[in-house]
């Protein structure tokens, strides 16, 4: 099924066509699959925003680690989340 997101034009305020996803590798991305980037660091004007996004960058490495799957990734996902800031690694210590 194709998906389709809007212009910031037509949805300034919502889910709108923001960035242009490549591998690094230089292949060709699946035309036809859907990405959404994540902002994790520190930088920008909108904290809440980076709160978001580390928040569900924690719950899919959780959910990974619970299904035992990439395990690898998980525990890169980890360090890198315990390096942004100490909120991060409160909520890893408590879960």
């Amino acid at each position: 099924m194709k998906v389709t997101i809007s212009g910031q034009t037509e949805n300034p305020n919502g889910l709108y066509h923001r960035y242009n996803i490549t591998k690094a590798s230089g292949e060709p991305c699946d035309t036809d699959a859907v990405y959404f980037v994540l902002r994790l660091d520190s930088g920008g004007d909108d904290q809440k925003h980076i709160a978001a996004c580390r928040a569900a960058l924690q719950t899919y490495t959780a959910v990974m680690e619970a299904a035992d799957h990439l395990p690898k990734m998980a525990d890169d996902l980890r360090t890198l989340l315990w390096s942004l800031d100490k909120d991060t690694r409160s909520y890893f210590q408590r879960n």
